[in-house]
């Protein structure tokens, strides 16, 4: 009975010892990622206490000083502190030189996908029963043109544009610990 009883202690001590090592593994390969994570471009929107993080790996769109024109969408590749850049796959881009940063809100965005959806099916489903009865309604048009208008107006809304210097400004943070 004994032999028994200390065969079980042994046997859970030898488990919690693979679990303590397995998870000694997998943190020595987080470690690198968790520390690369601490440096963030920080949107900062005046008046607000609301910011926008975004980290290694995250898409950026943006506007520069010598592309004014052209909305930029790129993944952030790496985050230079000292030097205030951003790195990108092909480019970098120095943090003083972006006038614009929008931002995404998907709540409008699929809304508004839903929206078309339902305006395009009416007018499938309103045009084959106008076929086949042989009438035209007027309230096939409203909601077509309802649903249209109300996705069109939540697509526009769907992103916001911050204009560094006037209502906002971007920070880099490096929050890692020597």
């Amino acid at each position: 009975m004994k032999s028994r009883i200390s065969s079980n202690i042994l046997s859970r001590q030898k488990r919690q010892i693979n679990r303590l090592l397995g998870f000694l593994v997998i943190m020595m390969f987080l470690i690198p990622q968790a520390v690369q994570s601490q440096i963030f471009v920080q949107l900062e929107i005046y008046n607000s206490p609301d910011v926008k993080k975004y980290s290694v790996g995250d898409r950026f769109v943006f506007r520069t000083k010598e592309f004014p024109d052209e909305w930029q969408k790129k993944k952030i590749r790496e985050i230079q502190y000292e030097n205030n850049i951003i790195m990108f796959d092909r480019n970098f881009v120095h943090v003083d030189d972006i006038t614009l940063v929008r931002t995404f809100n998907p709540l409008p965005a699929t809304l508004a996908k839903g929206l078309y959806i339902f305006g395009a099916q009416a007018l499938l489903f309103g045009g084959i029963s106008s076929i086949i009865d042989g009438s035209v309604s007027w309230t096939l048009p409203v909601y077509v043109l309802g649903s249209a208008g109300l996705g069109a107006f939540l697509d526009v809304i769907a992103f916001k544009r911050h204009r560094m210097g006037v209502n906002s400004r971007i920070r880099l943070l490096d929050l890692r610990i020597y």
